[in-house]
C-alpha cells in the first residue's frame, strides 16, 4: 500500500504532465515562499466560496424569475391571482405572501380627477400629509 505522501506525489506528476502551462504553474508555485502560499490558498478558497455562495445562487434565481416573468406575460386577465405563479418556488411564493400583505384596495377618490387609485402600497393619509409638508 502506498503511503500518502506517493499519492499525492504521483497526483501532483500527473498534474503536471496534464498540461505544459500546469506544469510550469506548478514549478512555479514550488519555488514560492510557503505563507505566501498559504494567503494565496486561502484567497482562492475565498473566491470558491464566493463563486458557490453568492454566483451560483444568483444565476439560480434568475432563471426562477424568467420562468415567472413568463408566466405572468402569458396571462390575460389582470385581476388573477399571482400566487399561483409564485407557487412552484418556496422563496417566491413567501415574497409574494409578504408583498400582498402589504397592498389593500383603495375606495376612496383624491380631490384631483386625474388621480384615481387601484391597488397601491399601504401608506395612510397622514404619512402623506407629513412629506407633503416637508416638501413645502
Amino acid at each position: 500500500m502506498d503511503t500518502l505522501a506517493a499519492q499525492v506525489s504521483a497526483f501532483a506528476d500527473w498534474l503536471a504532465n496534464l498540461h505544459p502551462l500546469i506544469g510550469q504553474f506548478m514549478s512555479y508555485a514550488g519555488a514560492v515562499r510557503l505563507p505566501i502560499r498559504i494567503i494565496g490558498g486561502l484567497l482562492c478558497a475565498l473566491a470558491v466560496i464566493f463563486v458557490v455562495l453568492f454566483v451560483v445562487r444568483g444565476i439560480v434565481l434568475r432563471f426562477k424569475l424568467l420562468r415567472a416573468y413568463g408566466a405572468l406575460r402569458k396571462r390575460d386577465d389582470r385581476a388573477s391571482d399571482f400566487s399561483k405563479i409564485f407557487a412552484h418556488d418556496k422563496t417566491l411564493a413567501h415574497l409574494w405572501r409578504e408583498y400582498e400583505h402589504t397592498l389593500h384596495r383603495s375606495t376612496a377618490v383624491i380631490s384631483q380627477p386625474s388621480a384615481a387609485r387601484a391597488a397601491s402600497l399601504t401608506i395612510d393619509e397622514k404619512g402623506i400629509a407629513a412629506v407633503r409638508a416637508n416638501w413645502v
